[in-house]
């Protein structure tokens, strides 16, 4: 009886011995042949968000170099502004005069100009890219070197304007009055140039060539040059 229940004992305090914690349902080794439980299962995929434009200071006036993106220019009279340099990125000029301006190397990505006058402004250098540029007379403007690729311009008046040295690719320049505009060095690769006039314009066959489409374009020294009525 004593033997029976010293063996019962025995196998009690064994059991008891191997009943330790279970081991995770999948485990890894590592290169240095450490176990670790693997819980890449159940990793969520992380999105990277890009940075947000930070808004500048609309209230610290008009001036060279001014972070002025996000910000509303509606009514106003801002002929003959200073803004070289200054950061436009996503902001607006709506019903404005803007004309004789310098906006030489200022960053206006995404720049929304409606309905306002910019002629014979200076727009040299500036980084002008997906700019939304719609009734905009801009003529006599400076636009040379600047970076206008996958700019929205339909309808716009730039009779006589420089884009010498400018990346017009993928611009949407339709309906446009090109009248006496250089085109010398620029980079019109898929730009859309329908029903445009470029009478009179400096413009090569490459460079028309290389356009998304003229089609029902007027092109210089055409028997159907005619001027459009802005």
């Amino acid at each position: 009886m004593k033997r029976l229940f010293l063996l019962m004992l025995i196998s009690t305090m064994l059991l008891a011995a191997c009943g330790g914690a279970d081991l995770p349902a999948e485990v890894n080794t590592d290169a240095g042949g450490e176990i670790s439980s693997d819980d890449s299962a159940d990793d969520e995929s992380v999105e990277v968000e890009l940075p947000e434009v930070e808004a500048g200071d609309c209230d610290a006036g008009i001036g060279p170099g001014l972070n002025l993106s996000l910000c509303e220019f509606r009514d106003s009279n801002l002929s003959g502004s200073n803004l070289a340099g200054a950061n436009l990125t996503n902001s607006r000029f709506l019903d404005s005069n803007v004309s004789g301006s310098d906006f030489n190397g200022a960053i206006m990505v995404e720049v929304l100009f409606s309905d306002s006058n910019l002629s014979n402004s200076n727009f040299s250098k500036a980084d002008m890219r997906k700019a939304v540029l719609s009734g905009i007379n801009f003529s006599g403007s400076d636009f040379s070197e600047a970076n206008l690729s996958e700019a929205l311009m339909r309808g716009v008046n730039l009779t006589g304007a420089d884009f010498s040295n400018t990346d017009l690719s993928d611009v949407l320049l339709s309906a446009a009055n090109l009248t006496d505009v250089d085109f010398s060095g620029a980079t019109l690769t898929g730009a859309d140039l329908s029903f445009s006039v470029l009478s009179g314009s400096n413009i090569t066959a490459e460079q028309i060539a290389v356009a998304a489409t003229t089609e029902g374009a007027v092109m210089p020294g055409s028997d159907g040059d005619e001027e459009i009525d802005y």
